[in-house]
């Protein structure tokens, strides 16, 4: 995997207060921010130092597709089977801070559409950890997403991007 880059995209709550992002269709409670990394981590652009880097939102968003592109052809999801052996979902675990950027790269659903067909479930856990299920297979509530996330120390969102050739949107939330 090539070195995290100093700035990308993540998935960031809205209650957490980022002041500049980017609204995402249908997403209530989440939205794509960019960020970049400092000696404490990755942190998000306040109003102020993004202004001052004086980068146009869709150069930054170009530069930061590159990473994502690569990190998507690299990473290699756990495939999840059923006892028949029909895959049910994958897991997508990285380090990477801008794991949850994937869901915006042209490179997401051709890494699944063989697996799982033309349309995606996708739920950003956290943003090292991504679940992918088929649009048409069963409800997402009995994967015990739900209580993953109650049990988790910094959770991202329960809600659920429907990924298409036309790309991302979010279709709904998992109920806890």
């Amino acid at each position: 995997m090539s070195a995290i880059p100093a700035r990308g995209l993540l998935l960031e709550v809205l209650v957490a207060g980022p002041k500049v992002y980017s609204e995402i269709s249908g997403a209530k409670k989440t939205v794509l921010a960019p960020a970049y990394q400092d000696t404490i981590g990755t942190r998000v652009y306040t109003a102020k130092s993004w202004a001052a880097l004086a980068v146009p939102w869709d150069d930054f968003v170009r530069e930061a597709m590159i990473h994502a592109d690569a990190l998507i052809e690299k990473i290699q999801p756990e495939v999840v089977r059923n006892s028949a052996g029909v895959a049910e979902y994958a897991i997508l675990q990285s380090e990477d801070p801008y794991l949850t950027s994937t869901l915006f790269s042209k490179k997401f659903l051709p890494k699944f559409s063989e697996i799982f067909g033309k349309e995606l479930h996708v739920v950003p856990l956290t943003r090292g950890r991504i679940y992918v299920f088929p649009a048409q297979g069963r409800p997402l509530s009995e994967f015990g997403i739900a209580e993953e996330y109650a049990n988790l120390l910094v959770p991202l969102t329960l809600e659920v991007f429907q990924i298409t050739k036309d790309g991302p949107k979010v279709i709904g939330e998992i109920i806890r």
